[in-house]
């Protein structure tokens, strides 16, 4: 991916709409496009057939002052409360070898994440309280954590998500998930739905 200017593209916005519910519709996308235009987004499906997931790649000028929580937070607000989650990241070296997080078995959208990494050459650690002492560098790690008890193991790892959790835990990690289920953490490293190795349902694909 690149700009008009051949420089690659380098940040995008991800988009995660509550399962079900085709929130993602040309107006929408319009709204987060909007404040991208002087970017040149360029737009990427993740879930075009349920419209419940897109990304947005961009390269902000070199001389401008952009900060991805500014942005986010503006992005945000002309959602206007719709359950949609929305993040803004680097964009390359999103996908990682580890997920780590405090969430249990039973946490829904924990089976298609568990099993999708494991299809696509990576792991999923559930029910963690502490960050073990053999976890690999830190670059290969995702970090998924719902309270602040279990606030040590965003230090763990390069991409921080706070799931279902207090503003407080929100402010220290990158990503806030209110919306979605675990499954959500596989679109947020950029896989596509048709790469998700059983449905959001659990039933084989």
């Amino acid at each position: 991916m690149t700009d008009g200017n051949n420089r690659p593209k380098d940040q995008v916005v991800v988009l995660v709409a509550r399962p079900g519910a085709a929130l993602l519709d040309d107006d929408v996308l319009a709204l987060v496009a909007g404040p991208l235009a002087m970017f040149m987004p360029e737009l990427r499906w993740l879930d075009e057939a349920g419209r419940s997931a897109a990304e947005m790649a961009f390269t902000p000028p070199p001389a401008s002052h952009y900060n991805p929580r500014s942005l986010e937070s503006r992005l945000r607000g002309r959602l206007m409360g719709l359950p949609i989650d929305i993040a803004v990241l680097p964009l390359g070296g999103r996908r990682k070898k580890l997920i780590i997080t405090d969430l249990p078995q039973e946490t829904p959208g924990a089976d298609v994440l568990t099993a999708t990494m494991h299809a696509h050459g990576g792991a999923v650690r559930l029910g963690l309280q502490s960050a073990p002492g053999n976890l690999p560098a830190a670059d290969d790690i995702l970090a998924a954590v719902s309270t602040a008890q279990t606030r040590a193991l965003l230090d763990a790892a390069s991409l921080t998500v706070a799931f279902h959790a207090d503003d407080d835990l929100a402010q220290a990690a990158d990503v806030r998930i209110q919306h979605n289920d675990l499954a959500a953490l596989l679109y947020l490293q950029g896989y596509h739905r048709d790469e998700f190795t059983v449905n959001r349902d659990g039933s084989g694909r």
